[in-house]
């Protein structure tokens, strides 16, 4: 039998033992790569950026920084400006900031000198002191998702696998709610029943059956779906709470995900707000130092500022705020 992509049956084409627990797994990697596309991808429009260079890809740039958790753009001799990601080389200063980086992609690997609005009248000791001709230097500026450097793909990771556990629970409880009646019969009463039963699934009003059919349907055992129906709102609670706490930390509004937003309270409500804020904000600082150290290295007039999103809690949808922007101070280890 030729076998297509998601057909897990055995030889003999039937699912057996070994076919299901291959498909299952295949369903359980499937779930998992589709939602963390899809968080990554909301991670990556968090941000709006302003004045970028033409050469640089504000897409590229964010999916370089939630992936890895850092990217800069450097003043290449030859190609201009350039949004890449980047590796720390040695040497940090006594903020244990790293001053010399490689910039790394397909067919580029180039190390610079981390400009900063600090140590830009330093540039020249730093060249002369890692042996790199200023006339073929390149110079640059990082930039970090957050303070730590941790790639929030880390942190997507972890909790979708916890999402996908939990909407793999609900598939289950959901098959087992399918789950009717079992019939003890012989294989001629079977084809009657099964034809009783398509009558059924028609909507046919009547079906006449005989002795034989009757007898089985008096030896009927039903399943009992009465615990699975009991635990299928659990298992959307928590499948439900987890995804709040996913979208909390990534600084997106979701008090749908967590309770009905009529049974809150103003200061539970308030809670969330900010906690959702500061996880957004403290990432969005990192960007305006990244921002303003630009400013001091090359004189450019970059700016950013959170994406706007706005759709309404009560609906059950995401909601990203509100366009702040400011202009944090310069981080001193930068």
């Amino acid at each position: 039998m030729r076998r297509i992509k998601g057909d897990f049956r055995g030889d003999n084409g039937k699912m057996d033992t070994r076919s299901q627990r291959r498909r299952a797994k295949y369903e359980n990697s499937r779930q998992y790569f589709d939602l963390l596309e899809s968080y990554i991808n909301i991670a990556v429009h968090q941000f709006d950026w302003e004045g970028l260079p033409e050469t640089v890809d504000q897409y590229f740039l964010e999916y370089t920084l939630v992936v890895n958790g850092r990217a800069c753009i450097v003043k290449d001799k030859t190609f201009g400006y350039l949004g890449l990601p980047c590796v720390p080389m040695s040497s940090q200063n006594f903020y244990y900031a790293n001053t010399l980086w490689k910039a790394i992609s397909v067919n580029y690997d180039q190390p610079f000198v981390a400009i900063t609005h600090w140590n830009k009248p330093m540039l020249a000791p730093l060249i002369e002191k890692y042996n790199i001709p200023e006339a073929e230097s390149t110079l640059g500026v990082v930039c970090s998702d957050n303070y730590e450097e941790v790639p929030l793909l880390d942190k997507l990771e972890i909790w979708v696998e916890k999402l996908v556990d939990g909407q793999r629970t609900i598939d289950v409880i959901a098959k087992q709610l399918k789950l009717g009646s079992f019939f003890e019969t012989d294989e001629k009463t079977k084809m009657s029943l099964q034809a009783a039963i398509d009558n059924i699934d028609t909507n046919i009003v009547a079906t006449f059956v005989g002795n034989n059919i009757a007898k089985s349907l008096n030896g009927t055992q039903n399943f009992n779906s009465d615990s699975a129906a009991q635990r299928l709102p659990q298992a959307w609670d928590h499948l439900n709470n987890t995804e709040s706490r996913l979208l909390t930390g990534m600084g997106v509004n979701n008090l749908h995900t967590a309770d009905k937003k009529e049974r809150l309270l103003t200061g539970e409500i308030n809670s969330n707000n900010e906690f959702t804020d500061w996880n957004i904000e403290h990432r969005l600082i990192q960007r305006q130092h990244f921002c303003e150290n630009m400013k001091a290295a090359f004189g450019l007039d970059i700016k950013v500022k959170i994406h706007e999103m706005e759709r309404a809690v009560d609906d059950g949808a995401l909601q990203l705020n509100t366009g702040r922007t400011g202009n944090g101070n310069p981080n001193p280890g930068d």
